[in-house]
């Protein structure tokens, strides 16, 4: 038993509590055991199939996946130890993306600043020049590229992760086409 009781009264609901539990598993056990060919006649690709088999296969042991497949040890081991090394591809993916969207976010601001200095400078050159229409409407312009900026600067989380989930998108497509 799993845990230490001082009180007999306790130790009897928690003996009757583990009895049930422990049966529950087992009748879960058996009914999936049951169901598994039947769910696997209803897959229609290959495809299907090998990502099913992959995630039994982490569930289940490889003993029990050899009584219910017919799969050798091996190949179980193999595809779990596929699975692994794609979750840890996944990770250090996923780590990638981040720091690329972190990069992405500070070269999108510097751009972006340069930009307005830049455009700063040459409407304050040429600001004589204009019309009042125009002025008017370069100053919405510099005023609707700066309110850009701090709004970039505020949601730089939100900007961060979009660039990521971008990255992960493109890197499941590549993926998915090898496959």
């Amino acid at each position: 038993m799993l845990y230490e009781c001082n009180n007999e009264m306790e130790r009897q609901k928690l003996t009757i509590l583990d009895t049930i539990l422990s049966k529950d598993e087992k009748v879960d056990s058996i009914n999936l055991d049951g169901y598994i060919r039947s769910i696997m006649d209803l897959l229609t690709s290959s495809r299907e199939r090998a990502i099913i088999i992959c995630t039994l296969a982490l569930i289940f042991s490889p003993n029990k996946m050899r009584d219910l497949f017919d799969i050798r040890e091996n190949y179980i081991a193999k595809c779990t130890e596929t699975i692994i090394q794609y979750t840890q591809d996944l990770d250090s993916k996923h780590k990638q993306a981040l720091r690329d969207g972190k990069s992405h976010f500070h070269d999108v601001i510097a751009k972006l600043e340069e930009n307005i200095l830049v455009k700063e400078t040459k409407l304050q050159d040429k600001m004589e020049n204009f019309h009042e229409i125009e002025k008017t409407n370069q100053q919405q312009d510099m005023s609707n590229m700066k309110n850009r900026l701090i709004n970039i600067k505020l949601n730089e989380r939100n900007w961060i992760r979009r660039v990521a989930s971008a990255e992960m998108r493109k890197w499941k497509m590549q993926l998915m086409k090898q496959i």
